[in-house]
């Protein structure tokens, strides 16, 4: 599904940006047709003048022929040179990016199926887009240019182009990077999605076991010279001499005395008796 959503969209933003080229083409439309015309208003001047009656309906059917041949052949440029445009796209996206627009907001990536670490190629990529772009592309500017000339032949070669993009989308395999298409199989291709989940799994493991013991064994150092410093040595002798002398004075004396005393006093009360003979009994 992500892949079909990425197509979408990197079909409708070149087409979208390309769409200038159509008022190219109605200008061009507009010169013929105002050409076509001037011919065919002199030559039905020359007819009336000549006493030729007949051959006025021929001459207007031949020239709103030439004119209808013209914006059909005009059409088909403009549909073949946007569907370049597409193409293009997908290969430079691909090629500068490792993917498109659409791959980026559906979150996969094109990368290569044979294990290499650096980006498709150009000529590969190519490839790819021949089948993935221009296939389908072409398959509907002949749908187009076949209804606008009522010609039979042209249609049936789009149904059959546009039925062979689409069966060879669904023709996926399970592989090392997961399903491919059989465009992915012949420009060795595969789609990933770029999700941290993806990521982890093609990290190497050792490498992370390795980076971790590097990682504690420099703890361990950096806690051992810390300890061994002459500075945190000293704190630590001082500390040492100034437990000595409160564990000597005679605060320290008088409070561990008054301690012993209150504890005699609390086993020889009521309640120290009572709970002393209670322990004993259940002793």
């Amino acid at each position: 599904m992500r892949r079909w959503c990425a197509r979408l969209i990197d079909w409708v933003l070149p087409w979208s940006v390309s769409a200038a080229l159509w008022i190219i083409t109605v200008d061009n439309v507009k010169v013929v047709v105002s050409m076509r015309a001037g011919d065919l208003v002199g030559t039905g001047f020359l007819d009336l003048v000549l006493g030729q009656w007949g051959t006025l309906g021929a001459d207007a059917e031949t020239a709103l022929a030439g004119v209808w041949s013209t914006i059909v052949l005009w059409v088909a440029l403009t549909l073949t040179v946007q569907v370049l445009i597409v193409a293009l796209y997908d290969v430079l996206g691909h090629a500068l990016l490792g993917r498109t627009i659409g791959k980026m907001v559906t979150s996969i990536k094109v990368v290569p199926s044979r294990g290499e670490r650096r980006r498709v190629g150009v000529a590969r990529l190519s490839v790819r887009a021949s089948v993935t772009v221009v296939l389908p592309g072409m398959a509907w500017v002949l749908l187009i240019v076949a209804a606008l000339r009522l010609d039979l032949i042209m249609f049936l070669l789009g149904v059959v182009a546009l039925t062979g993009s689409v069966v060879e989308c669904l023709m996926l395999r399970p592989g090392h990077w997961g399903r491919t298409c059989w465009h992915d199989r012949i420009s060795g291709t595969a789609v990933v999605p770029q999700q941290w989940m993806s990521r982890l799994r093609n990290v190497d493991m050792t490498a992370v076991t390795q980076f971790n013991q590097r990682v504690a064994e420099r703890g361990r150092t950096l806690a051992q010279q810390g300890w061994n410093a002459p500075a945190t040595q000293r704190a630590a002798e001082q500390a040492r001499t100034v437990a000595q002398r409160v564990n000597r004075s005679e605060v320290t004396a008088k409070a561990r005395e008054h301690g012993q005393q209150a504890a005699q006093r609390a086993r020889r009360s009521r309640l120290g008796q009572a709970i002393e003979k209670r322990v004993k009994g259940d002793g």
